[in-house]
């Protein structure tokens, strides 16, 4: 059987491991369809918690910043102030 052509010979690319398997630049195994999506489904998973992590921290950021600007607001400017 002929091996197939690569579209993208130099680059680890999706359009060319579903068709068959790659050996990795050195030669030495080879990857499948199917492990190069679940190494990208696991790398996804790991980001967004990293992400979800990211945005509970603005979170808390943003409330105190707001608690802080709600106390700032409370204090009277130009109170004696006339005309």
């Amino acid at each position: 059987m002929q091996e197939q052509q690569l579209l993208k010979p130099n680059e680890w690319s999706y359009c060319d491991f579903f068709w068959a398997d790659k050996k990795d630049p050195q030669g030495t195994s080879c990857l499948t369809g199917f492990e190069v999506l679940l190494q990208k489904q696991l790398k996804g998973k790991q980001i967004q918690k990293e992400m979800a992590e990211f945005i509970r921290e603005r979170i808390k950021i943003e409330e105190e910043y707001a608690k802080s600007l709600s106390k700032l607001s409370q204090i009277p400017l130009a109170s004696q102030e006339e005309g």
